[in-house]
């Protein structure tokens, strides 16, 4: 094959791309960035046709492959510079101005063909909203009933199990104090039960009043607190009445004497208090 011949085929090859390219990207078509699509370069088909010029020349010369008469240099190289300008060359070129541009993406059928896009997915977003909406209210009056009973069910439940954990901590308590208390009452009585004549007796007294003391207010830091007694009504609930005395000092069902002080913790009653209760003489 001729030198001619191979770029023959080197152009029609160029010019076919070139086709190519010009029908994927016609003119006015934009990217995404708002970028002009610039039309292919076609330098290599202006090498190419300058290639043929030289090899018809050549031919012309020395006879080989192909007559000089068979395809004439220069029309033929018009032509092909005429076509490569034609792809090189355009309002949509790497040369075209920006402004340009700028014009087709503020057009009016540009503008109007993006916000009738836009609608479009504003009502398909619309129906799916009404759509999800009449699935959640069909899903809640099938089972809306039964998710507020559970509801109220397990507020009733957490609030038994309040509660019962409170009383269960303060009945754990009062067993505690009321321990406690047995041998602060030792500590009582035994300073009571000592004359203290002596220093070493006092000494020993005042220690057991310390030890009594210091206990208590151990326990009153734990909400520990002595029931009334002397002077109030007499109440089931905190006292324990074993025995009634004639008095005139005191109105009849009150509490006139104690022999054993009582103490509650909150609600929660540690002890009766061990009372005698005043009945006319």
């Amino acid at each position: 094959m001729s030198c001619a011949m191979r770029s023959l085929f080197a152009v029609a090859a160029m010019l076919a791309a070139n086709e190519a390219c010009a029908f994927v990207h016609p003119a006015g078509l934009t990217s995404l960035a708002g970028r002009s699509v610039a039309a292919p370069a076609c330098t290599s088909v202006e090498r190419s046709s300058r290639r043929w010029d030289k090899a018809q020349q050549l031919d012309a010369g020395n006879g080989d492959g192909g007559s000089s008469g068979e395809q004439p240099a220069g029309p033929f190289s018009s032509w092909v510079k005429k076509t490569a300008g034609r792809f090189g060359r355009g309002p949509f070129s790497r040369a075209a101005k920006k402004d340009e541009v700028d014009d087709l993406l503020n057009s009016d059928a540009f503008l109007n063909k993006k916000v009738e896009m836009l609608q479009k997915q504003i009502n398909a977003t619309q129906a799916d909203i009404v759509t999800a909406q009449a699935q959640a209210d069909e899903q809640w009056a099938e089972w809306g009933p039964q998710v507020q009973r559970l509801e109220k069910e397990f507020s009733a439940l957490k609030g038994r199990g309040g509660e019962a954990r409170t009383q269960a901590y303060n009945k754990g308590k009062a067993e505690a104090i009321n321990n406690i208390l047995g041998v602060a009452d030792n500590f009582e009585r035994a300073a009571g039960a000592i004359s203290a004549e002596t220093d070493g007796e006092r000494a020993v007294v005042a220690y057991y009043k310390d030890t009594y003391d210091n206990m208590m207010k151990c326990l009153e830091g734990l909400d520990l607190v002595e029931v009334d007694t002397i002077g109030a009504p007499f109440d089931y609930n905190i006292h324990n009445a074993i025995m009634r005395e004639n008095t005139d000092e005191f109105p009849e069902d009150v509490v006139c004497k104690v022999f054993q002080k009582g103490y509650q913790v909150g609600d929660t009653l540690v002890r009766p208090a061990m009372v005698a209760v005043a009945v006319p003489p």
